[in-house]
């Protein structure tokens, strides 16, 4: 299967879980692409994240593919070899701003194009 590379800014990181298909610890991790889309990466395995000292709000660069068994629009299968920081994002502003550009105001539209991970910001009137 074919990869490309793609920048993935970090916005979630899970507790490490044994994986039995990996005989590894991994990290769920998710993001947003260059495009504001949601990535969930894996596997993406601790030792990695570790070593490369990724973190929350840092600009990753990594090769991903849509995986096969996994149907979720966001879910990119990784080379954990391939990862690589190109940058971090550290100013509060900045930060909201690319929070602010992937919030929906509900459920509606992430859940008609069957999304499973979103930022919701609703409205109260």
């Amino acid at each position: 299967m074919p990869y490309d590379k793609e920048q993935v800014l970090v916005l979630v990181k899970a507790a490490p879980n044994w994986s039995s298909t990996f005989k590894e610890y991994q990290i769920c991790t998710a993001g947003i692409s260059e495009d504001g889309s949601w990535r969930r990466l894996y596997p993406f395995p601790e030792e990695v994240m570790l070593k490369k000292d990724i973190r929350v709000w840092d600009l990753i660069e990594v090769e991903t593919t849509k995986p096969i068994r996994d149907p979720r629009p966001e879910s990119r299968e990784i080379r954990a070899e391939s990862i690589c920081k190109v940058g971090r994002i550290e100013d509060r502003k900045e930060r909201r701003n690319n929070l602010e550009k992937i919030m929906e105001i509900s459920l509606d539209i992430p859940m008609s194009e069957k999304r499973s991970m979103m930022l919701v910001k609703p409205e109260i009137a």
